[in-house]
């Protein structure tokens, strides 16, 4: 008994060591004992092989969805902090710049659609958890930043930081906690853009990821 108690003791200053307390899960069980009341009979041998077994099995079922949470966790985690970008076609010019910047971060561009929907390609990155803590989001003159889209926004703005830039930026009243407005229309002059006017040249991206990174 004494020495079931020590050993107990012992094995709890280690980590990588664990007490299977056979003497209290055969308590009462006389039929597992030979006369003596000490070695085991065949029953004894196969309850002490079972409750052997069964112990293992419990402690690394146990192991095995600690390190799961542990690996979800990290997962979550790791991609809470990564730096996100979303935009139009806009972000699709400002890919070399922004990414040369920032080459872990997740970048979501649609060209494709007319009308790009702001909060619902933030909606879509949330339940995918590619939303990051640090967001900037890219858009042209096809979408115009508002106050109901930044009040849209603002609902994703719970501990993050979130970058709109757009070249058609209206009046604002109030900008919400947590957005940092800019406005692209008025950081390019003529000189960043292509000959048709529209597409931006390489002074032009270099200006417009400069002016969405802060770095003006």
């Amino acid at each position: 008994m004494h020495v079931n108690a020590d050993l107990e003791e012992l094995l709890s200053g280690y980590d990588n060591t664990h007490y299977l307390d056979w003497k209290g899960y055969s308590e009462g069980h006389s039929e597992y004992f030979v006369a003596d009341g000490i070695h085991l009979n065949e029953t004894g041998r196969e309850a002490y092989a079972e409750f052997v077994f069964e112990s293992l099995c419990e402690f690394y079922d146990e192991r095995i969805e600690a390190e799961k949470q542990a690996a979800i966790e990290e997962l979550e985690n790791s991609r809470m902090k990564t730096t996100s970008f979303f935009g139009n076609e806009l972000l699709v010019s400002l890919y070399g710049e922004l990414s040369g910047r920032y080459p872990d971060a997740v970048f979501s561009a649609d060209s494709e659609s007319d009308s790009y929907d702001i909060a619902a390609a933030l909606t879509d990155a949330e339940g995918s958890s590619l939303l990051g803590d640090t967001v900037f989001i890219a858009v042209d003159k096809s979408v115009p930043v508002d106050q109901e889209i930044l009040d849209r926004i603002a609902g994703f703005c719970s501990g993050r930081s979130i970058t709109v830039a757009g070249e058609n930026v209206a009046d604002i009243s109030s900008v919400p906690d947590g957005i940092t407005l800019i406005n692209l229309g008025s950081v390019a002059d003529a000189s960043c853009y292509l000959a048709d006017g529209i597409h931006l040249n390489e002074e032009g991206c270099r200006k417009y990821a400069a002016a969405i990174l802060g770095e003006n």
